[in-house]
């Protein structure tokens, strides 16, 4: 069913809002997959995608959430999006050279999608399979939080990847706050208050050497981006191995290298948090009789 609704613009709380809701398993929120028919550098015949935000584009262009190669060159950079309109899902033509068909027929503007519809790009183009899943599979919660953290990297942040690396660079801290379903940008502040949010947080992640001991010291697991030799040394004393604990930034060269890092973090979360809570009084109590007299 076609429709004219207003323009449709790329939003914020369209891609990074509502991949967060999903990423903390909103009750109720549910999600589609999208079924590619053809290869592609990024997508295999076959592979199903599983789609988590409210708002994806399609097309040859690095920020598209759907991605196709160079080699489809009646693929758009910005091609078509996929939009949530309340409890359901439109097809979005976007680009003004080439078409974009629903089960054969040519979009004009906008159309409401269907289970099990064919989305094609172009006459001839690469097409794909539009599927809601049913029953205990068709809510997002059921994905994953591991699987969901990598779509939310793929789908919500893909958009606005140079920003976010650029702030990241800068220094944000950025804590998921355990138990109350929340993220949250933190202003800077005095360091008591910091160290507060730090233990509060369920992984951290951080690159300055006095924000990843208060981190350690609070028995939160840590994932260090280290610059220097310190935070490796520091690592290999308390865990015996600064081996999948430390991510030397000399060593980056790809932005997977961190989500990987962070993966690994979370899998092992119940683990270093327990090796944390065994060791950490030991150096505390260290710590205190060797400043009794500064």
């Amino acid at each position: 069913m076609a429709q004219a609704t207003q323009a449709y613009k790329r939003s914020f709380a369209g891609s990074v809002g509502s991949g967060v809701k999903s990423i903390m398993g909103g009750e109720g929120t549910k999600y589609y997959m999208l079924v590619h028919k053809v290869s592609s550098q990024y997508h295999k015949a076959g592979e199903s995608q599983p789609i988590i935000v409210n708002q994806i584009e399609i097309g040859r262009d690095a920020k598209c959430q759907v991605r196709f190669d160079e080699s489809f060159t009646t693929v758009s950079r910005r091609h078509a999006a996929i939009i949530r309109d309340k409890d359901n899902w439109k097809l979005v033509q976007l680009s003004h050279t080439n078409s974009t068909y629903l089960n054969g027929h040519k979009v004009q503007n906008e159309w409401y999608l269907q289970n099990g519809d064919e989305i094609q790009l172009s006459t001839n183009g690469p097409k794909l399979g539009f599927i809601i899943p049913e029953g205990k599979g068709a809510a997002v919660g059921s994905i994953g939080l591991t699987k969901r953290l990598s779509l939310f990297r793929q789908q919500a942040l893909r958009p606005y990847k140079t920003a976010i690396w650029s702030v990241v660079a800068a220094l944000a801290l950025v804590c998921v706050v355990g138990g109350i379903g929340r993220v949250i940008m933190i202003e800077d502040t005095d360091c008591k208050k910091l160290k507060s949010y730090i233990s509060r947080c369920r992984i951290f992640v951080g690159a300055r050497t006095h924000s990843t001991i208060a981190a350690y010291s609070s028995c939160v697991p840590t994932l260090v981006i280290g610059y220097s030799v310190k935070s490796r040394g520091i690592a290999t004393d308390i865990f015996g191995t600064d081996e999948r604990f430390v991510l030397p930034v000399q060593t980056i060269s790809k932005p997977q290298q961190l989500v990987d890092s962070f993966d690994y973090m979370l899998l092992h979360e119940h683990s270093v948090k327990e090796h944390l809570k065994l060791v950490m009084p030991e150096y505390i109590e260290t710590a205190r009789k060797n400043t009794a007299g500064l």
